[in-house]
Order: structure tokens, then C-alpha cells, then sequence
């Protein structure tokens, strides 16, 4: 089950002569990855492992963690502060892939527990739009918008900007008006420099969200992709509109791990819920 979760609070600060990178919210830093997210963002500086800080807010302690970071100039010091705002603003999901990340999730639950019901983000209220559940639904100017969003993340993120190609995760279905990770993939593509590439379905496999056990979850996706493309030493994104149980994503890392790719993103709308260890909203 993939650890999900986001910071509160994150940025640099100058501490005698030197800076130091602080980190602070409801899941661990360490747990996300968040010190390889940044050296993967900027390659050839130091970053320290994370130290430990209590700090007393109110009722409790709120864990802070602190490690140092050799920052050259001002420029380096903003773009880090920038990628740490994004990692803010989004949520980090730490699974098979070197990087992972959903614009929000795609709901939460309603504050009186008593409701026993969730409501949709904005991002997940568009997902819901866009989506095709039917031959009949669908909305293509949603998914334009949606897209839109995406490509957002993908140029403000140093490492995802370098990407060489961009990978839709495969339909599971025809009987639908268009597929949505495909819409999706096709307009990030067309307006950013990046190639895309194409994960061809070898066997037939039933829609994720029919499956409830993990297990069958696994089963249902094993070794059910390829990729053709020669993808020796270039940075890829896989992408999808949900992100569920993460099994989806995890064959497509597979395959693009067997095409050689040197590093392997990924990139979803949403993240639900379920399956979602760590996360506490």
C-alpha cells in the first residue's frame, strides 16, 4: 500500500552560515521521500538527512524536520522554495515509482462523522466531470481544463520538466466516448516539449475499480503492459486520472523499468482515500 501524504509547512532559512531546509505536517518527510525528491529536482546539492525537532503548538507537539542544505545563490534558493510550495500544495505518494505525485485527492470526508459521507475537491469534482463512465458521459472541455492543471505541475517541477516522454496508462475499457488518461496525455503532449509514448495492454484485464481485495487489485494488473520504446537513460511520466491502490501505476513502472528508462515519474489528478496509508485529513 503506497504512503501518501503532504506537508503544512516547508521552506529554507539562514542559520549562521548556513541554510537549513524545514519541514512540518501530519505525515513523515522521510516516509515521502521528500529529501530524493529534492536532490532528484537539483541535482549536486548537499542535503543532510532529516534531524527530529518537537515544537509545542497549543495542545501538542508537532513534529519539525530539519536538515541542512548547501544552497550556491539567491536564484537556488527561490526555485527550491517554489518546488517545496508545490510539494505543499500537492500530494506526495511515495510507491514503486522514483517520484509520485496527485494534484489533490479526489474527495474527503464530511467533518461530522456522524454524515458517514465525502465530498469531492475541486480537482476531483473536475476528474468527475471529465470522465467518461458511459458511452454517453464525458465532458472533452473538462479534460482540456484538466490538463491544463497537469501541465501546470509538470513545468513548475525541475524534474519533471526534463522528462524526455509521457506515458497514459492503458484503457481498461472501450465501451466509453474517449479515454480519459489518453485526452489527457495527448493535449499535455501537444503543447509541451515531450514525446508520447504508448503502454500497449498484452491481456485483458477488468476496470480497477471493480476490484476490492488488494490482492485481486495485484493480480488483476500483473505484467498486463508493455512498453516498446527504447528508453535507455531518458526520464519518463506515467500518468493516470485516479490513482486507487497504485497497482496500475506499479505494472506500468515495471514495464518502463524493462524499456530501461533511467528515472520514472508519475502523475495522476487524484488520489482517493482508500489505499491511502499514512494520510490523515
Amino acid at each position: 500500500m503506497p504512503y501518501c501524504g503532504y506537508l503544512t509547512d516547508a521552506g529554507t532559512e539562514k542559520a549562521g552560515d548556513r541554510f537549513l531546509v524545514r519541514f512540518a505536517g501530519p505525515c513523515n518527510p522521510e516516509e515521502l521521500r521528500i529529501v530524493d525528491i529534492l536532490k532528484r529536482a537539483f541535482p549536486g546539492v548537499w542535503i543532510s538527512s532529516l534531524q527530529v525537532q518537537h515544537e509545542y503548538d497549543y495542545e501538542h507537539f508537532v513534529p519539525n524536520y530539519v536538515g541542512q542544505i548547501d544552497i550556491a545563490d539567491a536564484a537556488l534558493e527561490r526555485e527550491l522554495n517554489r518546488l517545496l510550495g508545490l510539494l505543499k500544495e500537492h500530494i506526495t505518494v511515495a510507491d514503486q515509482s522514483d517520484e509520485c505525485h496527485a494534484l489533490a485527492m479526489h474527495s474527503y470526508p464530511d467533518p461530522d462523522p456522524e454524515a458517514n459521507t465525502f465530498h469531492r475537491t475541486k480537482i476531483g469534482s473536475l476528474v468527475h466531470r471529465a470522465k467518461p463512465y458511459s458511452p454517453w458521459s464525458g465532458d472533452l472541455d473538462e479534460a482540456h481544463r484538466l490538463a491544463a492543471h497537469l501541465e501546470e505541475f509538470i513545468v513548475s517541477h525541475p524534474a519533471y520538466a526534463r522528462a524526455s516522454w509521457l506515458f497514459p496508462a492503458p484503457p481498461s475499457s472501450k465501451a466509453k466516448r474517449f479515454d480519459l488518461p489518453s485526452v489527457l496525455a495527448e493535449t499535455i503532449t501537444g503543447d509541451l516539449n515531450i514525446s508520447l509514448g504508448r503502454c500497449i495492454q498484452i491481456r485483458e484485464v477488468k476496470p480497477q475499480k471493480n476490484v476490492d481485495k488488494i490482492e485481486d487489485l495485484r493480480e488483476n494488473r500483473r505484467n498486463s503492459v508493455r512498453i516498446d520504446e527504447a528508453l535507455e537513460g531518458q526520464a519518463i511520466i506515467l500518468l493516470d486520472d485516479i490513482y486507487r491502490s497504485g497497482q496500475t501505476i506499479g505494472d506500468m513502472v515495471r514495464a518502463a523499468r524493462e524499456a530501461r528508462a533511467s528515472e520514472v515519474l508519475a502523475l495522476t489528478a487524484t488520489k482517493t482515500m482508500k489505499f491511502a496509508q499514512g494520510l490523515s485529513l
